[in-house]
């Protein structure tokens, strides 16, 4: 299985079984789209705007103004494809060799929010670690289906950050007295500026062949990000 897709999945999971353990509990779960600006070191190493993926889930008492929860995030920083000949059994056949470079992040996630209303502005801080791996794939083109995937690069780097956002109503069983009950379903913006600690890892042209030989070409540097996300937020 692709790593990146393994890694999501995994993350997926815990966040199900979580949600299973805790269903009695006043809940709040959202997921949306996101882009990733590095910054600082990061940002002289790596050129252009990464994209993703995120989620979280967290415990969100209507009666208090906090939430506590975790909050799981995949980021593509770059990618390219190449074309190969694949030599097997067979005959060689035409293929492809995409190489994605990636983070993968999980936060403890601690948020000051009310938890009723309709328009819900919040202040957050993380706190967690980034996953940063580089993995290439190789397709067969004929049968459109791969045939080999390699982890090029793993490093891990300790993360922390804070930002803010909001939430706003979207559905639910208070639309028409927007100070009632928690429930429903909302639309959310947030941006958050994330520290990241020194890691190795790749970027788009890293690794080349020479004279048969592949070269990587590995950075190393800290791993700040900028990020803005859009999605949508359920309270339960």
């Amino acid at each position: 299985m692709n790593p990146t897709l393994f890694h999501l999945s995994a993350g997926i999971l815990f966040l199900c079984g979580f949600l299973e353990s805790v269903s009695a509990q006043p809940l709040e779960a959202g997921a949306g789209l996101l882009i990733g600006l590095p910054q600082s070191e990061f940002r002289r190493n790596v050129n252009g705007v990464g994209g993703g993926l995120s989620g979280y889930l967290a415990y969100a008492p209507e009666e208090q103004p906090f939430s506590l929860g975790i909050q799981l995030a995949i980021v593509n920083y770059g990618s390219e494809d190449t074309k190969a000949i694949i030599y097997g059994p067979a005959v060689p056949v035409s293929g492809k060799v995409t190489t994605s470079n990636n983070i993968l992040s999980c936060h403890l996630l601690g948020r000051l929010q009310p938890n009723t209303g309709s328009l819900r502005p919040y202040v957050e801080g993380l706190i967690g670690w980034n996953n940063l791996f580089t993995n290439t794939m190789v397709t067969d083109e004929e049968a459109d289906e791969p045939v080999h995937s390699d982890t090029n690069l793993n490093d891990n780097a300790f993360s922390y950050g804070g930002g803010g956002g909001l939430l706003i109503r979207l559905s639910g069983p208070d639309m028409d007295n927007p100070d009632g009950a928690a429930n429903g379903w909302f639309l959310s913006f947030g941006a958050r500026y994330l520290f990241g600690g020194k890691a190795k890892y790749l970027k788009e042209g890293s690794i080349r062949r020479e004279n048969g030989t592949l070269i990587f070409s590995t950075l190393e540097s800290t791993t700040d990000l900028f990020i803005f996300s859009i999605g949508a937020a359920y309270h339960f």
